[in-house]
């Protein structure tokens, strides 16, 4: 395993500062130095980071305080300006989604009906493999397989059809 780069391991208890870690080398790579010089990179991007942050919420007019995030009066005069009711958004949106709606949703029903009634009129058979969100009709079909009784029951499923229209 040496051969395959630098080996080292942990040696004392275990802690969360990184800093602390006592690391046993192989290979001359001084490892302790290396961690040393990530983190102080870390603790570097994250001071620029915090910095950025900060600039942000300025130019924003808002400062985080504890969990809350504050905006400035000015922000908030705005933001209360922009509410809507939803009494006032209702009044305010168009009807046409309103009438809409019920039409799509009653033409997705129609075309499921015709579909039900042609599966029954041309091949009323259960699908081989479950099927989710079958139609009402699907219940009654020949289980997949029944070959024998196929034809008797086609007749029966078409005239049922018939009955139903007249």
């Amino acid at each position: 395993m040496a051969d395959i780069g630098v080996l080292f391991r942990r040696v004392g208890q275990a802690t969360h500062n990184l800093s602390h870690m006592q690391f046993l080398c192989f290979g001359g790579v001084d490892v302790d130095k290396k961690i040393q010089h990530i983190l102080s990179q870390i603790s570097t991007l994250e001071d620029d980071l915090r910095a950025e942050l900060h600039q942000q919420e300025i130019k924003l007019f808002y400062r985080v305080s504890g969990k809350r995030v504050e905006f400035d009066e000015a922000v908030r005069k705005l933001h209360q300006d922009s509410k809507t009711s939803i009494g006032r958004w209702l009044l305010d949106s168009a009807p046409l989604n309103f009438i809409a709606a019920p039409i799509i949703y009653g033409l997705i029903a129609y075309a499921t009906e015709i579909a039900a009634r042609t599966e029954q009129y041309w091949c009323p058979i259960k699908h081989a493999r479950k099927v989710l969100g079958t139609h009402a009709r699907y219940q009654r079909f020949l289980t997949y397989g029944e070959s024998d009784q196929y034809q008797a029951r086609l007749e029966q499923f078409r005239d049922a059809l018939r009955k139903q229209n007249d």
